[in-house]
């Protein structure tokens, strides 16, 4: 299992940016942030008939001409609960691997989301900015209002990438000049 981990500017000339899952079976890549990676395949993950699940994952501005985020040669993987966002290419290219693709959110991939995939509203999958806190210091958590929240995800979904809220709207009080002079004496 890989779990919790960065991977962030990594680069490969062929396979996998960030991994090359080769050869095994029953492996989960879980909870993880992808963010600027780049292969010519799988730029951020290249799947080879190694990985079962792909689940509740950030993947965000990584580049491949065959899948930015996920790209494969083989295997049937569940790719479940996770972010793909900005990428630069096809957010996932099933063209050699027959993937499950259920309850991910896909936002601003600039090739599409998926290159002969599957990838259906009522599978779970919505396609709207998951809200992410400050991507300039890339800070990935989603803001409270964010559609990848547990509380708006589509029924049987659980909450979409690697963090949870880590930001909302700071609440107010309602307040006389009088009350708040009074706080400074």
């Amino acid at each position: 299992m890989i779990e919790n981990s960065r991977f962030s500017e990594n680069t490969a000339p062929a396979s996998g940016g960030a991994i090359n899952a080769f050869n095994g079976s029953g492996n989960t890549v879980r909870a993880n942030l992808f963010f600027g990676n780049s292969s010519g395949k799988g730029g951020a993950i290249c799947e080879q008939s190694a990985l079962q699940d792909i689940v509740g994952n950030t993947f965000d501005g990584n580049t491949g001409g065959q899948g930015a985020a996920i790209g494969g040669y083989s295997g049937s993987p569940s790719i479940e609960e996770n972010i793909f966002s900005n990428q630069t290419g096809f957010a996932i290219d099933c063209s050699a691997m027959v993937a499950s693709i259920g309850c991910n959110d896909f936002w601003q991939n600039s090739a599409g989301n998926g290159n002969n995939c599957a990838i259906a509203p009522e599978e779970g999958n919505i396609f709207l900015d998951p809200l992410f806190c400050e991507v300039v210091t890339r800070n990935f958590a989603i803001h409270s209002d964010s559609p990848c929240t547990a509380t708006h995800v589509p029924a049987g979904c659980g909450r979409m990438g690697a963090f949870g809220v880590g930001c909302g709207d700071t609440p107010t009080l309602p307040v006389t000049w009088g009350r708040l002079r009074a706080l400074f004496r």
